[in-house]
């Protein structure tokens, strides 16, 4: 590898991990009280102090979209629908779960590429126990 390509592989990789930092030392809000904004950006979900969930949010919506539709009002295919469906079979208890007892946080991140490298590495150094079928995704 040249000397350029590595130092701008150095630089890529340092703010992946300076951004995943900050990702890590931002705020946990429950998700009923969650105001995240319309930009793209990387969120991590908690239950506890466990982080149980990345995912990674592009888009017109972003975070708010990912965070406060998908996983809340969505379907039953988004993560944490699909974890207390059995616990919680009627769509409205498992909503009031979600939005009392799971925590977010995020970083907002501008460059698309960037949010899915920040993804990979959160999952990568923390294993959410709930991100098995996000482990095999390549990046686009």
């Amino acid at each position: 590898m040249s000397d350029v390509s590595s130092n701008a592989s150095e630089i890529i990789l340092s703010s992946a991990g300076a951004l995943f930092g900050r990702l890590l030392q931002a705020s946990r809000v429950s998700v009923g009280e969650a105001q995240p904004p319309e930009k793209n950006g990387v969120y991590a979900f908690s239950i506890d102090d466990e982080i149980i969930y990345v995912g990674e949010a592009s888009g017109s919506s972003g975070l708010r979209d990912r965070i406060c539709r998908k996983h809340v009002s969505g379907d039953e295919s988004h993560a944490l629908q699909k974890e207390f469906q059995s616990r919680f079979p009627d769509r409205r208890q498992r909503r009031a779960f979600i939005k009392q007892m799971i925590s977010v946080q995020w970083v907002e991140i501008p460059d698309s590429l960037m949010v899915t490298l920040v993804e990979k590495l959160a999952i990568a150094c923390l294993n959410p126990r709930l991100n098995d079928s996000v482990k095999c995704r390549t990046i686009r």
